[in-house]
């Protein structure tokens, strides 16, 4: 401990046999305290590395999520590529990661910190991916709950409307800020651009609450009820009906059936 090295107590190659999930442990001990892996350890770990998929996904779920949550999570990701490990673990990340590039994952998550979701840091990982495919590798190969893997879906789906924000209409920004992950794809707006990020935060947190809820006016039962039938009709009129009041264009039931004969005459 007072040299800041993580070493395997014996011959580390049988210590790895033994559980082969000790590989991942190592590199979670490094990111967790900050030290080094020693030599003879680390490559160790290099040459059983391909062992690492005889392990169940959920148990190498639990120490990946241990090393983003970690104080180093940065270091941790670097040494799981650099092993090999995670290109084991998640074989799909060669098509897309090469020293270039892993370069940059390095720089990014150096902004990462374990206040933020650990979904946040996986999605930095599959980035590369369309947000549909990076989704169902985070659950098929990490076994991530659904809940996790439609979270990272959202994320990388959200992060460009994010980054162009300011360009949207007013209704568009005001249903961003009330989306269910909108405080994730801040955090993962943040290590790509940090200052835009913290406007957007300022920008939401100083609006009184319930500033980006559109008060329902209108129900689809309201819309039956006058006549209108039954649907994707429905579905259209309520959304544009909701455009409406987020721009503050329309601000009573009055306003909106006026609104409802004209834009939608039965």
């Amino acid at each position: 401990m007072e040299k800041k090295i993580i070493r395997a107590i014996g011959d580390p190659r049988a210590r790895f046999e033994e559980d082969h999930l000790r590989m991942i442990r190592a590199i979670r001990f490094s990111s967790q305290l900050g030290f080094s892996i020693e030599p003879n350890t680390w490559q160790a770990i290099l040459e059983l590395a391909p062992k690492i998929a005889q392990i169940s996904r959920e148990r190498i779920r639990e120490e990946v999520e241990k090393i983003l949550k970690s104080p180093h999570p940065a270091k941790g990701v670097k040494l799981l590529f650099e092993s090999q490990l995670f290109f084991h673990i998640v074989p799909e990340l060669k098509e897309v990661y090469d020293d270039s590039s892993l370069g940059f994952l390095e720089e990014v998550l150096k902004h990462f910190h374990s206040k933020m979701d650990w979904e946040v840091g996986l999605a930095v990982i599959f980035f590369p991916f369309p947000p549909k495919k990076a989704s169902k590798l985070a659950h098929s190969r990490l076994r991530t709950s659904n809940k996790s893997a439609k979270c990272i879906e959202a994320l990388l789906k959200e992060f460009g409307e994010a980054a162009l924000l300011s360009a949207f209409p007013l209704w568009r920004v005001k249903q961003f800020f009330q989306g269910r992950w909108c405080d994730q794809v801040l955090d993962f707006l943040a290590l790509f651009a940090p200052d835009l990020a913290k406007k957007w935060r300022e920008y939401k947190e100083s609006a009184p609450e319930g500033a980006w809820k559109a008060p329902r006016l209108l129900t689809g039962h309201d819309l039956l009820h006058l006549g209108y039938p039954k649907g994707k009709i429905l579905a259209q009129i309520l959304g544009e009906l909701e455009k409406e009041v987020l721009e503050d264009k329309i601000k009573s039931k009055e306003e909106a059936l006026s609104w409802l004969k004209f834009h939608f005459p039965l």
